[in-house]
């Protein structure tokens, strides 16, 4: 199965905990990777720049700009990150 498919079957799995709004579609998002990437949300949004903590945020953001009308400064806001660095 590719990394894709596993990240929208993450998604879908969370589908029935859907919190309203785009802004609360990331957090599902967030919740569905650490699950597939087994880290902790703290570890997701995080400092820490381990490779599989930097995939895991990589998929946040894919899956949050394909999923979401929102652009990747506002997921970076929604996440508490600066999407500038």
């Amino acid at each position: 199965q590719s990394e894709q498919a596993s990240l929208w079957a993450a998604v879908k799995r969370c589908g029935g905990r859907l919190q309203p709004g785009p802004s609360g579609m990331v957090h599902t998002i967030v919740d569905a990777v650490c699950q597939e990437f087994a880290v902790t949300r703290s570890e997701l949004l995080g400092d820490r720049r381990a490779a599989a903590l930097v995939t895991a945020r990589q998929a946040v953001c894919w899956l949050a700009r394909t999923l979401t009308p929102l652009s990747y400064p506002v997921i970076g806001r929604v996440l508490f990150r600066d999407s500038a660095g």
